[in-house]
C-alpha cells in the first residue's frame, strides 16, 4: 500500500540528507517523502513524511490596507480575501504588520506578528489590529507621513506584501490656535494693534478669525451664547486655508455675549477653543449724574476706622462739658445722647473740638502714655484717635470729624474717652484729668449740588447700574448750559478710565443755570447720554428789599409781640423763573448790625412768596423806652448772606411808662457832657435810651444815669449777676443821691460778670402827675457786662474740607473757616448769643501777614469764602481770623499753610520688566520714575491696565504710594494691553503716561520635531562619524508672540546639556558642531529650547543618534534550505540559502541583501535582493543552473549607521 508513485525508492547511500529531482511532481500537489532504513539484516523499516504541497508561487493580494489613526492607537484593517494563495488555503497563512518611512521600509516598525498584537475584528470577513502609537513615534524621527504593510506568509515560506498610501499620522492633537472675534466691517477698533474685539453695535452681523490650529485635519466653527456651543451658529466645515467668517441675518440680543468655537481634529484627536467674547451692546444704559463733587469719605488724619466696644461710653451735649475720667474699667455705662433726626441714606457729617484739662497741680503726667477718644454712631465707632500726651493740661483743641450714611430716621451718637496707664493704675490722678468738648456739630452733606458759588471750577459724579459696568471702558463728559433756546456745550472733557468723578476748569457766569451730561463709553462708542439735574451759579447775597416792624405791648410786662413785614429778597438771575431765598433769619439787636443779637437767631420755614409776613411773641431783657432794631437777613443757597435792619421803638405799658424812670448803664465818659456842673442834674434830655450800653472794658470804674423829668432823694445799690435790691453788706457798692446819675472809681469790678445798677426813690421833688408808688420801688438797668479781657482764640482753617486743607489747584477762589473762638458768653454773663462781635479775615503769603488781602470784617459767622482773586501758582497763603468783642478787644489765630498748585506733576518714564519682547506674561511688573511736582509733591500713584492708550477697562486703577506695582491675574492670550500711571498731586491734579501695547501671553511655544542629522526633514538614529554632530528643528508655533529665538545643548540623555551647554542660536533652524571626541555606540541628543516673545520656553529633545563607526560582525552563509550547507543540488530552477550569526552591537542589523552568482558576490544568477530582516532567500529561475558549475550565494548585512559587510557561501554544484 505504500508503493511510491511518483519516483522509485532511491539510495542516500547511508546519508541523512538527500536531495532528488522529481519531474513528475506538478505544482499544487500533496506528495509524500517515504523513508526505508534497510539494516544489514535485510530488514527494514518505513516512515511517511507527509503530506507535502508542492508550492512554488508566492502569495497574492489584491486587495486594500487601510490604516487609520484613532488616538494612541494606529488602526490597520484588510479584508480576509484580500490575500490569496492557489496552493493553499486561505488559514495557512501568517500575518505580520509593519511600517516605514518609505514604501517598503520597517524602519518605524519592524515586521510584528498579528498574534502578538491587540485585534479590533469588526466581523468574521476582516483583519484588523491595533498598533500603540508609542512603538511608532519612537522610529518615525519627526516624519508624519509613514507607509504600512501587510506581510502574508505561505507554509512554503513564500510571502508577498500588501502595502498602504502614505498616512499622515500624527504624534499629538491640532496646536490650540487661537479666536478672535471681530468688528463688523464698519464699526471702528479701539485699538488699531488689538486683534480682538470685545464690543460691537450691530444686532444682526458676528466675524470671527482664527489663527495657528496647525496639524488640523478638520476644522468646525460655530457660534454660541455660552463659551463651546453653538445655538447662534451651528458647528460646521471650514476649510483650512479659510481664515475668518462673516456670519449676517443673525438676530442678537443686547448686552449679551457670543462666542465663536473652533474644534479642530486631527486623527490624533482634537482640541476646542473659544473666543473670549463679543458683547453686542444697546445704545442706553441707566444711571445717575450728581452736581457737584459729592460726599467724599474723608478719613480724619487723626483718626482710624475700626470696630469699638458700643457700649462704654459717657454723655456729651452740645455745650462746653468736663468730663472725668477714672480708667478705660471703670467707665461701663451707657446712656443714649446726640440723637438726630436723618434721612436714611443721606450722608453726614459730625466734628467736635476736644482737649484735656488738668483741675490740679499735682496731676502727673508720667503716670499715662497716651489717651484715646471714639465716637460712636447708632453703636459703630466712626471716630477713634490716640494722641501721645505729655500733659492734658498743655494740649490744644484737637478737632476731629467722621461721615457716615444715615441708616434710619434718627442716628444717636456716643463718645468714650480713657486715658492709658504706662505703669500702675493711679486712678487718684486720673479723676484730675478732664476732656472738654466745645462745637460739637452736625450737618447734612450734600451729594447733589442745585446751586455753585466757584465761577472757574466744576466738578461731577455719576454712578450707572451695576449691571453695565463690566461693559464701560471710560466716561466722557461735558458741561452744557441751559438756556430757552436749549443746551449749549461750555466744555468737553474725554474720559480716560473707569473714573465716577470728574473736575475741570470753566467760565461760569453767574445766574446760568448748567447741566452736566455724562456719556458712557466702550472702547468703541459711547451710550446716549445721562444727564443731571442741573445746578445755578450765584456769586453774590440776595438783594435785600422794604421791610417794616413794630413791637406791641402784652399783659406781660416783658413780652411782646412783633409784627414785621419785608418784601423778598431778590437773587438776580439772567432769566426763568426767580428762585426764593433759600433760608429766612430774625432777630433783634441792639443796633442795626447783626454782629449784636440780643436774642439768638431765629430760623424761619422757607418761604416762596413776595412778601414775608412774620408774627411773634418775643420777650426783651431791656429798658422799657429801649430802642431796637429788628434785622431780617436771608441766605442763598450757597451761603451768601445779607441783611435788612429797621429801628423798633419798645412801647409803653398803660402810658405810665412815660412817668416812670428808666435806668441805663453809661459810660462814665458820658457823663461828662451830659451833666449840668451848676445843678448837678441832667438837662435838656442830653441820654437817650440808645445811649445804654451793654459792654464795659474797665475793670474799676462804672457808671449809671436814670432818665426821669423829676428829681429827688435816690438810694442806689451795684448788685452783680441778678437784677434785685440788696442790702449794702451784699451789694457791691450802695449809697445815696439827689443827683440823676452816679459814677464810681476805684471800685474792683470782675471781669466777666454782669452788674446791674438799682435804684429806689426815697422822696421825690415835684408830685404833680407822678405815680407815688415809684417812691420805695425798685428800679434796675438791664446789665453790664465786664469785659476785660480779649477773645480766646480758636482753630482756622484755610482750603475746603473740615479742617481746611494743604494744597488747592483753584487760583480764583480760596476758602478761610474758624471754630473754637470764645469769650465771655462761656459764663453766660453776656447779654448778646455771643461775646464776639465780628470776626476779621486777612490772607497773607506768610504766617501772621496780610500782604495779600487786608483784613475783611464779615461779622458773626464762621467762613469767608475770598472770590474774584488771583493766587499764584506755587505760592503758599496764611489766614489770619481776628475776633473781636463788643468792647472793642481783639484777639487772633492763625491757620497753616495752603499752596496753589494749578499744574499736573511732571511725567516721568515707565518700565515693564521684559519690555524689551513687547511681551508681557503672567506676571505684569511695572516700576516708574522721574514723576515729580516742585509745588505740592506727589501725593499717591495710580495703576491701571487698559485695552488702548490711557485707558483702565481691563483693569481698574489701584492706588499705591510706591514706585512699582506687581499684578498676577491673569489676561487674555494674544490680546494687546497697554498700561497707564498716573501721579496725583497733593492739590488733586493728575499727570498720566501710558506704554505701548503690550501683547499678553501666558503660555509657551507648542508643536516642534527635533531631527538628528543634516538631511532636510530626514532624521537619523546611526552615523559613523565620531567628531561632530548636526541636527534640525521645525514645526515650533506660537500665535500669540512668535518664537523669539532657540537655544541649544546636546546631552547623552534627552534633555541633558553634559556635551555642550545649552547656548542661543538665535532664529536658526539646524545646528552643527565639529571637533567632537564621540564615543562609539553611546547615543546623543539634540534638546532644543524654543523660546516666545513673553520668555515662555518649550524644550524638545531628539530621539537621539548612535555613534558607529565599523561595518557588523560577519556570519555564516549556507546554500539552501536544509539545516546544513548543501554541497549539490538536483533542482536546476531555483536557488535558495540561509544565514545567520551576523552582528552589530552599536547600532544593529538594519537588513540584509543576498544575490547568487557563479562566483563570490557576483549576481549573474540571482541580482542582489532585499530580504529586509529575513534570514533566508529563495528565487525561482526563469533559465536553468549550469551543470557541474558551483554556485555561490552572498550576503550583505547592513547595520542602521549605512554600513555593511558581505559574506559568501562555499557554493554548491
Amino acid at each position: 500500500e505504500n508503493v511510491p508513485f511518483y519516483a522509485p525508492f532511491l539510495s542516500t547511500k547511508a546519508h541523512s540528507v538527500f536531495s532528488a529531482k522529481v519531474n513528475t511532481l506538478g505544482l499544487g500537489e500533496e506528495f509524500y517523502v517515504i523513508l526505508k532504513a534497510i539494516n544489514k539484516a535485510g530488514m527494514e523499516a518505513r516512515w511517511a513524511v507527509g503530506p507535502i504541497l508542492v508550492d512554488t508561487t508566492l502569495p497574492h493580494f489584491s486587495g486594500t490596507i487601510t490604516v487609520a489613526q484613532i488616538k494612541d492607537f494606529v488602526e490597520i484593517s484588510w479584508e480576509k480575501a484580500a490575500f490569496i494563495d492557489p496552493e493553499q488555503s486561505r488559514e495557512s497563512l501568517d500575518f505580520s504588520v509593519g511600517a516605514g518611512t518609505k514604501k517598503g521600509l520597517d524602519d518605524v516598525l519592524s515586521l510584528t506578528s498579528i498574534n502578538s498584537l491587540r485585534r479590533c475584528d469588526t466581523n468574521v470577513a476582516t483583519f484588523c489590529i491595533l498598533v500603540n502609537t508609542s512603538l511608532l513615534w519612537s522610529k518615525a524621527n519627526g516624519h508624519e507621513s509613514i507607509h504600512f504593510f501587510v506581510a502574508g506568509l505561505n507554509r512554503a515560506g513564500l510571502s508577498v506584501r500588501g502595502f498602504s498610501g502614505a498616512v499622515n499620522l500624527h504624534p499629538h492633537s491640532p496646536s490650540p490656535g487661537f479666536v478672535f472675534d471681530q468688528l463688523p466691517t464698519g464699526e471702528k477698533s479701539h485699538a488699531e494693534n488689538s486683534p480682538d474685539a470685545d464690543y460691537q453695535e450691530s444686532v444682526s452681523i458676528l466675524q470671527t478669525r482664527w489663527a495657528g490650529f496647525s496639524a488640523a485635519d478638520t476644522l468646525l466653527l460655530g457660534i454660541g451664547s455660552v463659551s463651546g456651543q453653538d445655538d447662534v451658529v451651528a458647528f460646521h466645515n471650514v476649510s483650512s486655508s479659510q481664515k475668518r467668517a462673516l456670519f449676517t441675518n443673525l438676530t442678537l440680543s443686547t448686552f449679551s455675549m457670543y462666542y465663536s468655537t473652533m474644534i479642530a481634529s486631527n486623527s490624533a484627536g482634537s482640541v476646542t477653543v473659544s473666543s473670549d467674547g463679543i458683547r453686542v451692546l444697546g445704545r442706553s444704559v441707566t444711571g445717575r449724574v450728581s452736581d457737584g463733587i459729592g460726599c467724599l469719605r474723608r478719613n480724619n488724619p487723626l483718626a482710624t476706622f475700626q470696630l469699638a466696644d458700643p457700649k462704654r461710653c459717657v454723655i456729651v451735649s452740645d455745650s462746653v462739658l468736663e468730663l472725668n475720667s477714672s480708667g478705660v474699667a471703670d467707665k461701663t455705662d451707657c446712656q443714649s445722647l446726640l440723637v438726630y433726626n436723618t434721612i436714611p441714606g443721606q450722608n453726614y457729617s459730625i466734628f467736635f473740638e476736644a482737649k484735656w484739662i488738668s483741675k490740679f497741680d499735682q496731676f502727673s503726667a508720667k503716670n499715662f502714655s497716651f489717651w484715646t477718644v471714639e465716637v460712636f454712631a447708632n453703636g459703630e465707632t466712626i471716630v477713634k484717635v490716640s494722641p501721645t500726651i505729655h500733659s492734658p493740661s498743655e494740649d490744644e483743641w484737637k478737632t476731629f470729624s467722621a461721615e457716615i450714611t444715615a441708616q434710619s430716621s434718627q442716628t444717636q451718637f456716643s463718645l468714650l474717652y480713657y486715658l492709658h496707664h504706662s505703669g500702675s493704675r493711679r486712678n487718684d490722678s486720673a479723676s484730675n484729668v478732664a476732656l472738654s468738648l466745645r462745637n460739637i456739630q452736625f450737618e447734612k452733606c450734600e451729594d447733589d449740588i442745585d446751586f455753585q458759588l466757584g465761577l472757574n471750577e466744576v466738578a461731577v459724579h455719576w454712578s450707572v447700574d451695576s449691571k453695565y459696568t463690566q461693559y464701560i471702558s471710560h466716561f466722557n463728559w461735558e458741561l452744557l448750559h441751559q438756556n430757552k433756546n436749549g443746551l449749549s456745550v461750555v466744555k468737553f472733557v474725554p474720559g480716560k478710565g473707569l473714573f465716577y468723578q470728574g473736575k475741570t476748569s470753566a467760565q461760569l457766569t453767574t445766574g446760568f443755570f448748567y447741566k452736566f451730561a455724562v456719556y458712557p463709553c466702550t472702547p468703541l462708542f459711547c451710550f446716549d447720554s445721562i444727564l443731571s439735574d442741573g445746578f445755578r451759579v450765584l456769586t453774590a447775597p440776595p438783594v435785600t428789599q422794604t421791610a417794616t416792624a413794630a413791637l406791641y405791648s402784652t399783659k406781660i410786662k416783658s413780652n411782646f409781640i412783633l409784627s414785621a413785614w419785608w418784601k423778598a429778597f431778590q437773587m438776580a438771575i439772567p432769566s426763568g423763573k426767580p428762585i426764593a431765598v433759600n433760608v429766612y433769619e430774625w432777630t433783634l439787636s441792639s443796633s442795626s448790625s447783626p454782629a449784636t443779637p440780643i436774642i439768638g437767631w431765629q430760623k424761619m420755614s422757607r418761604e416762596i412768596g413776595l412778601s414775608i409776613k412774620l408774627n411773634k411773641t418775643v420777650v426783651l431783657p431791656l429798658s422799657k423806652s429801649r430802642r431796637v432794631y429788628f434785622i431780617a437777613r436771608g441766605c442763598n443757597q450757597v451761603g451768601l448772606c445779607s441783611s435788612r435792619s429797621v429801628g423798633v421803638s419798645v412801647p409803653h405799658h398803660d402810658d405810665i411808662d412815660r412817668l416812670s424812670p428808666v435806668v441805663i448803664d453809661v459810660l462814665p465818659s458820658r457823663l461828662d457832657s451830659t451833666l449840668n456842673p451848676i445843678t448837678g442834674r441832667l438837662e435838656n434830655a442830653v441820654l437817650y435810651p440808645r445811649d445804654d450800653i451793654d459792654y464795659s472794658a474797665s475793670g474799676d470804674e462804672i457808671a449809671a444815669a436814670w432818665l426821669w423829668n423829676k428829681g429827688g432823694v435816690v438810694a442806689w445799690a451795684l448788685v452783680r449777676d441778678s437784677p434785685a435790691w440788696r442790702s449794702c453788706d451784699v451789694a457791691v457798692k450802695c449809697g445815696s443821691t439827689n443827683s440823676s446819675s452816679i459814677r464810681l472809681s476805684n471800685v474792683r469790678l470782675a471781669s466777666n460778670r454782669r452788674y446791674f445798677f438799682c435804684i429806689k426813690f426815697q422822696k421825690i421833688d415835684a408830685a404833680d402827675r407822678v405815680d407815688l408808688s415809684v417812691i420805695g420801688h425798685v428800679i434796675c438797668s438791664d446789665g453790664l457786662t465786664v469785659d476785660t479781657t480779649p477773645p480766646q482764640p480758636g482753630r482756622v482753617y484755610i482750603g475746603s474740607g473740615v479742617e481746611g486743607s494743604k494744597y488747592q489747584s483753584s487760583n480764583d477762589s480760596l476758602l478761610v473757616q474758624w471754630r473754637g473762638f470764645s469769650d465771655i458768653e462761656e459764663e453766660n454773663a453776656a447779654l448778646h448769643d455771643s461775646g464776639i462781635q465780628t470776626y476779621c479775615v486777612a490772607l497773607g503769603t506768610s504766617p501772621a501777614a496780610v500782604d495779600f488781602i487786608p483784613y475783611r470784617c464779615v461779622g458773626y459767622i464762621n467762613h469767608l469764602l475770598f472770590t474774584g482773586i488771583l493766587l499764584s501758582s506755587g505760592t503758599s497763603y496764611y489766614a489770619t481770623v481776628k475776633a473781636v468783642d463788643h468792647v472793642g478787644l481783639e484777639n487772633r489765630a492763625l491757620s497753616g499753610s495752603l499752596t496753589v498748585d494749578t499744574s499736573p506733576p511732571l511725567i516721568g518714564v515707565i518700565s515693564i520688566a521684559g519690555e524689551e519682547s513687547g511681551h508681557i506674561t503672567t506676571v505684569v511688573r511695572t516700576s516708574w520714575r522721574g514723576f515729580e511736582d516742585p509745588e505740592s509733591g506727589i501725593d499717591y500713584y495710580q495703576w491701571c491696565i487698559g485695552s488702548s492708550l490711557a485707558f483702565a477697562d481691563v483693569v481698574a486703577c489701584s492706588t499705591t504710594d510706591n514706585n512699582f506695582y506687581e499684578y498676577s491675574s491673569p489676561l487674555y492670550d494674544g490680546n494687546v494691553y497697554f498700561i497707564t500711571v498716573k501721579a496725583v498731586n497733593r492739590a488733586g491734579l493728575e499727570a498720566q503716561l501710558s506704554t505701548h501695547g503690550y501683547t499678553y501671553d501666558s503660555s509657551g511655544p507648542f508643536g516642534g520635531i527635533v531631527l538628528d542629522g543634516s538631511l532636510l526633514d530626514e532624521d537619523i538614529d546611526y552615523q559613523d562619524t565620531l567628531n561632530s554632530l548636526s541636527a534640525q528643528w521645525s514645526s515650533f508655533e506660537d500665535p500669540h508672540s512668535g518664537i523669539s529665538h532657540y537655544l541649544v545643548g546636546i546631552g547623552t540623555e534627552a534633555g541633558k546639556s553634559d556635551l555642550l551647554p545649552f547656548h542661543d542660536v538665535g532664529l536658526m533652524s539646524d545646528f552643527s558642531i565639529d571637533g567632537l571626541s564621540l564615543r562609539p555606540g553611546a547615543t546623543y541628543y539634540f534638546t532644543v529650547e524654543a523660546c516666545n516673545g513673553a520668555n515662555m520656553c518649550k524644550r524638545l529633545s531628539s530621539d537621539g543618534v548612535v555613534v558607529d563607526s565599523t561595518a557588523p560582525l560577519p556570519g555564516v552563509v549556507w546554500d539552501g534550505l536544509q539545516d546544513a550547507d548543501v554541497q549539490f543540488q538536483a533542482l536546476d530552477d531555483v536557488v535558495s540559502a540561509k544565514w545567520f550569526g551576523f552582528q552589530d552591537p552599536h547600532s544593529s542589523i538594519a537588513y540584509y541583501e543576498w544575490c547568487a552568482g557563479t562566483s563570490a558576490g557576483n549576481d549573474d544568477i540571482v541580482p542582489w535582493t532585499k530580504t529586509f530582516k529575513e534570514e533566508v532567500g529563495i528565487a525561482p529561475l526563469k533559465s536553468k543552473l549550469p551543470l557541474g558549475k558551483k554556485i555561490y550565494s552572498s550576503v550583505r548585512a547592513h547595520n542602521n549607521a549605512g554600513m555593511s559587510k558581505m559574506v559568501s557561501s562555499n557554493g554548491f554544484l
